[in-house]
């Protein structure tokens, strides 16, 4: 049996560990549900730059290309796989590849 500090010390690590998952999953609920686009936001949304999936979410069109000025203009490559930057080397022999998925906020 553990002792009872060390059993304090874990109920007391898990409570802290839930807690800041469940502020961060209702800060993006907030954000999801009450955010809307700034005006001047209005320029990042390029004609052909997003597609309707057949789920009804909204992702990149594979082989856009253009441009996005806001102070700036930056150009915007779009590959076959419909994520940014350029089309995917063949993979080599013994080499490995890491996949990383994340929000944009």
């Amino acid at each position: 049996m553990m002792p009872r500090r060390r059993r304090r010390w874990a109920f007391f690590v898990t409570a802290l560990l839930l807690g800041l998952v469940a502020a961060a999953a209702l800060v993006e609920l907030a954000f999801r549900l009450f955010w809307t686009l700034p005006p001047w936001f209005a320029e990042f949304q390029q004609a052909g730059m997003y597609v309707a999936t057949d789920d009804g979410d909204i992702a990149l069109q594979p082989g856009y290309r253009g441009s996005l000025k806001v102070d700036t203009e930056t150009a915007v490559a779009i590959n076959t796989l419909g994520m940014r930057g350029a089309e995917p080397l063949p993979k080599q022999a013994g080499e490995r590849r890491l996949l990383v998925l994340g929000d944009s906020m």
